[in-house]
């Protein structure tokens, strides 16, 4: 009698915490229309970077896209917009590199007279070598990013979320809908949470794994799910590596091709 009063405190929870993570990425600015910002300005770096590097990008408002190949290293396109040439002037996409790391992060002058609140915007493009690992926090916009060997964390996330072939991946809060090829999966497997948006996981032949879904208000199809008390469980070939999905707000579908 308890169960479905839980569950709706354990949803409304990861709600919360989607739209949280909403307000964070865009925390001290306001994000505008990228027609609207009439001050620009782009910039183009190369990086050399030691196999399995990794990379952290937080606090972006606007798209970020990683494209990932057999790349000997690492290329960045960043454009950075703002409603006037003041307000672009009070802040930076800091570009921060060594050769075991890469991070691009949003610092904005705020101590600056006219600097706390400012609109503006940004586009981060990435060609990266496939062995990275990757980490993204508190983005307002799209991510897509290409196949990845290491490990992928996802947090604080706005906008639609396609991940191409993950191994391993700790996911949260996201506001929207999230697309995750599911490849030859790593021991720490694949661990979603906090979801607002319909999710669809996609799964390559040969991948082994025992899915789990858990507090989810939509339907759970694409395979023969067992349901006992609310949790939905199914395997993929032999099972072994853990893919568990937790406080969703939307529909789950697996596809196979």
């Amino acid at each position: 009698m308890h169960g479905k009063p839980i569950r709706s405190m354990l949803l409304a929870g990861a709600l919360a915490a989607a739209l949280a993570g909403s307000a964070a990425a865009s925390a001290g600015q306001r994000s505008g229309d990228r027609e609207a910002m009439s001050a620009r300005e782009e910039s183009r770096q190369t990086y050399e970077l030691a196999p399995n590097a990794s990379l952290r990008v937080e606090g972006i408002a606007g798209p970020v896209t990683i494209e990932t190949g057999d790349f000997p290293r690492a290329e960045l396109h960043i454009v950075r917009m703002a409603a006037s040439q003041r307000e672009l002037d009070c802040y930076r996409t800091q570009v921060s590199a060594t050769r075991a790391s890469l991070t691009i992060e949003h610092v904005q002058d705020i101590d600056r007279a006219g600097c706390d609140s400012i609109r503006s915007r940004q586009e981060v493009r990435l060609r990266l070598p496939r062995s990275m690992s990757v980490a993204l926090e508190s983005i307002a916009g799209g991510v897509d990013i290409g196949p990845v060997d290491g490990m992928v964390r996802l947090s604080s996330i706005a906008g639609r979320t396609n991940l191409a072939r993950v191994r391993s991946a700790e996911i949260s809060s996201i506001a929207g809908p999230l697309t995750i090829g599911l490849a030859s999966l790593g021991q720490e497997g694949i661990e979603v949470s906090s979801v607002t948006g319909p999710i669809e996981l996609r799964a390559e032949p040969g991948v082994d794994a025992d899915l789990s879904v858990d507090s989810v208000i939509g339907p759970v199809s694409g395979l023969a799910w067992n349901e006992d008390g609310g949790t939905y469980r199914a395997r993929l070939g032999q099972g072994g590596r853990r893919v568990s999905l937790s406080s969703i707000v939307g529909s789950v579908r697996l596809r196979r091709p």
